[in-house]
C-alpha cells in the first residue's frame, strides 16, 4: 500500500504534516512543536495572554512524539510543561 503524500511536502523535508513520519522526522517534528508550544505559553507585543490551552495541546503532541522515539528525557521535559500548562488552566 502506497502512501499519499500531498504537492507540498517533499520527503526529508516535510516538518508539520504526518505524510513521512521517520524517526528522524518525528523528532525534528517534535522540536518544531516544543518550539511552538513555548511560543504560545509567552506573552509578547501581539499575544497578551499566554494560550496555555495550545500551548498544552502541543505540549503533549511532542511529548507523545519523543516518547514513541524513546527519547525518555525530552519526552520527561515535554511532560513537565504540559503539567505546569494543565495547573496554570485549574486542570
Amino acid at each position: 500500500m502506497r502512501t499519499v503524500r500531498s504537492l507540498r511536502c517533499r520527503p526529508r523535508t516535510c516538518l508539520l504534516c504526518r505524510c513521512a513520519l521517520g524517526s528522524g522526522l518525528a523528532l525534528t517534528r517534535a522540536v518544531v512543536l516544543m518550539k511552538k508550544a513555548e511560543k504560545k505559553a509567552l506573552v509578547s507585543l501581539t499575544q497578551w495572554k499566554p494560550d496555555y490551552e495550545g500551548a498544552a495541546a502541543l505540549f503533549e503532541q511532542a511529548a507523545n512524539l519523543y516518547k514513541n522515539s524513546n527519547r525518555k528525557k525530552q519526552a520527561a521535559v515535554a511532560f513537565e510543561k504540559l503539567s505546569a500548562c494543565k495547573e496554570k488552566l485549574g486542570e
